[in-house]
């Protein structure tokens, strides 16, 4: 990183703007071949982990198989053997990965049927409102599913018209176990197995679940009838989508959402 951050130094940005959410975005090119080759020689040996676009490498390597295969596997490095990516260090300070929520729009069970249906799994915990106090207790709701979430698994709910919001956490006995893998510790697959699968069983209703990281808007969703129910989790943590990555496996559907992103387009690849 000090090798490229000592290239630019002193030099204006190729590219310098502020995104429509507020962030700079800079981009500097680095064209010294002694500097790039430095690089790649620190970086040869460190592991490398997709931690977002992994679609897109599986896409990458179809395409470069296709294109071997249609120009008879040629000698030498073609556009098509290499793909774009961005790398930053995991412990960068500046990685922060937001949950993912997750909003029903199909029918639930009443409050009392899905009081019923979770608490021989969950701990249940009611934070009541009116119109009035509406706003306090969901800023306390979401502070207690925070706090909580640092010791043991547990996750919001808000059902439309119920007139409360829920924190569910997870009873001692229904955790998973320690030799369990890393992907089924992760609170998104718990959501998913314990949660979502019992109030969505069916496969249509569970394709008609919407995606938000902003846990006002789920919560909004669901208030102004968008959604009929709002399931809130905290965020994956960094560690645990390395400790997932190095058991080779892969993360749940929409398990992260890392911030800031940089914009696609600033970098094109040519391809043949």
């Amino acid at each position: 990183m000090r090798l490229l951050e000592a290239a630019v130094k002193g030099h204006p940005a190729s590219i310098d703007f502020r995104d429509d959410v507020g962030f700079r975005q800079e981009l500097w090119a680095v064209t010294d071949p002694a500097v790039l080759n430095h690089t790649v020689d620190a970086l040869i040996n460190k592991p490398l982990f997709i931690a977002d676009g992994h679609h897109r490498y599986e896409t990458a390597l179809n395409y470069q198989k296709l294109r071997r295969q249609q120009t008879g596997s040629p000698a030498g490095q073609h556009p098509y053997d290499g793909v774009l990516m961005l790398l930053t260090a995991l412990e960068d300070p500046g990685l922060t990965v937001l949950p993912t929520h997750r909003v029903t729009t199909t029918p639930l069970p009443s409050y009392d049927h899905v009081q019923s249906m979770l608490s021989p799994v969950f701990d249940l915990e009611e934070f009541p409102f009116t119109g009035v106090t509406q706003t306090g207790t969901r800023e306390k709701f979401i502070e207690a599913m925070r706090t909580t979430g640092q010791t043991r698994p547990v996750f919001g709910l808000a059902l439309r018209g119920a007139g409360r919001y829920i924190t569910l956490s997870l009873k001692p006995a229904n955790r998973p176990p320690a030799h369990a893998s890393p992907r089924a510790k992760l609170d998104v697959s718990l959501l998913q197995q314990l949660v979502v699968t019992t109030l969505c069983p069916s496969q249509q209703e569970q394709e008609a679940i919407l995606y938000t990281k902003d846990d006002h808007e789920a919560l909004d969703w669901v208030a102004k009838g968008t959604g009929t129910g709002a399931l809130l989790l905290n965020a994956t943590r960094i560690s645990e989508v390395q400790a997932v990555a190095t058991a080779g496996e892969r993360m749940p559907h929409k398990s992260t959402y890392f911030f800031p992103k940089p914009l696609t387009g600033l970098v094109v690849n040519v391809m043949e």
